[in-house]
């Protein structure tokens, strides 16, 4: 798994023309260095974990390198359980595995001009797998690297499948770090914010400052995740 450092600094989150996203507000807490993998997690990637920790899929050769979908919020922590467990100590000191924070998916999307899509701000079909592309399912992670990549060479953050973050659905913005939206230990069925858009949504939904949610155990044949790895709170 590769990945790509994201360097502490301000950022602009947000969107005032989106709702759920307003205002557009400079977030100057992220004071700290991270990492994002380069590519949403894989079909391959998630194979034999699955295996270890009971929840297996069945996958055609052919998708292998296709982002892995069907999976909820919980299933995503479980393989992140997994990772801390048996690679979490080859990590910097203080940091571990984890899904993005919302602040984090959305900066490693939007670079620190704040880019309205992660190559630029005008859309750009032949740089994403959305509803404009045609494709109508998943493709090869990195299918459009590196002309769709983020700022910080972040790829496929437009399109092809929604992610996961950690982040909980139910507060507002501005954004803020401790005001209980990053509590991880959450009850059943709570809202968690996903983000990135996928091949069936159309440019609007695949900005970088789109929010969407579903139930923390929710499913769906459009939502993945990307691992993150961030200072242990």
């Amino acid at each position: 798994m590769e990945f790509l450092h994201i360097p502490a600094a301000d950022f602009f989150m947000g969107a005032d023309d989106i709702e759920y996203a307003k205002p557009e507000h400079l977030v100057y807490q992220l004071d700290y260095d991270f990492y994002t993998a380069r590519f949403p997690l894989t079909n391959r990637q998630y194979a034999r974990v699955g295996r270890e920790i009971g929840k297996p899929i069945i996958m055609s050769r052919g998708k292998m390198t296709h982002p892995l979908v069907n999976i909820s919020w919980y299933g995503a922590q479980q393989y992140i359980a997994w990772l801390n467990k048996k690679h979490g100590s080859e990590l910097l000191e203080g940091f571990r595995f984890c899904l993005p924070s919302e602040a984090e998916w959305e900066k490693a999307a939007r670079g620190p001009e704040g880019n309205v899509y992660p190559w630029g701000n005008i859309f750009d079909k032949e740089k994403c797998n959305t509803k404009e592309s045609g494709i109508g399912g998943t493709s090869v992670v990195g299918k459009y690297s590196p002309q769709g990549d983020s700022f910080y060479g972040v790829a496929d953050m437009a399109g092809n499948v929604w992610e996961w973050t950690r982040s909980l659905w139910r507060f507002q913005y501005p954004y803020r770090f401790d005001d209980g939206r990053e509590d991880e230990n959450r009850r059943k069925h709570t809202a968690s914010v996903f983000r990135g858009g996928s091949t069936f949504d159309e440019w609007k939904f695949v900005r970088s400052a789109f929010r969407g949610n579903s139930g923390a155990d929710g499913y769906s044949g459009s939502i993945g995740f990307r691992v993150c790895v961030s200072p242990t709170p």
